[in-house]
């Protein structure tokens, strides 16, 4: 299959299975998909968009991993959406940190985020998102190091870890 192909499919997945449901601003539902699917950071990378399209369906519809799987998208791109996916009963914090083990799941979740963040009120939610998208900038996709040490290390000249001697 094509990249083309792929995007089509997570797409296609996406509608039916989001088919008649709405955001809490009266939009389809689908139409969130759509704007973090097209969000210029994923770079319209295939893994990336086919992930955004399915974002929720694992955990909003009756579609599972197994069935996933069983199209052609690609392991990949399923093992993002599972990853993707807050199950029943495990806390926010914790998924988003289980989201942050994974770099292409952290970058939909980041558009994801975005896009909450740009229809929501103030309030519990907003502070939710806010947090989360703290907490997963914190990943530098570039060198896959937390940038924290990266940093503090670039303020102090360092090129690598200090070798420590506590005698």
């Amino acid at each position: 299959m094509s990249s083309n192909d792929i995007i089509e499919l997570a797409k296609d997945i996406a509608e039916q299975a989001h088919y008649g449901q709405m955001r809490r601003n009266g939009m389809p539902y689908i139409t969130h998909c759509q704007a973090v699917a097209s969000d210029p950071s994923l770079g319209g990378t295939t893994t990336l968009v086919a992930s955004a399209w399915l974002h929720n369906v694992i955990k909003d519809t009756g579609v599972t991993a197994e069935d996933l799987f069983d199209t052609n998208l690609g392991a990949p791109i399923v093992e993002t959406v599972v990853t993707l996916t807050h199950n029943a009963g495990e806390e926010y914090l914790d998924y988003i940190l289980r989201v942050r083990q994974c770099w292409a799941a952290t970058k939909v979740k980041l558009a994801d985020i975005k896009h909450n963040l740009s229809d929501l009120g103030p309030g519990h939610q907003r502070d939710k998102y806010l947090m989360a998208r703290h907490l997963l900038r914190g990943y530098d996709f570039d060198s896959g190091v937390e940038r924290g040490y990266r940093m503090a290390e670039d303020k102090l000249s360092y090129d690598r870890p200090l070798a420590r001697s506590f005698s």
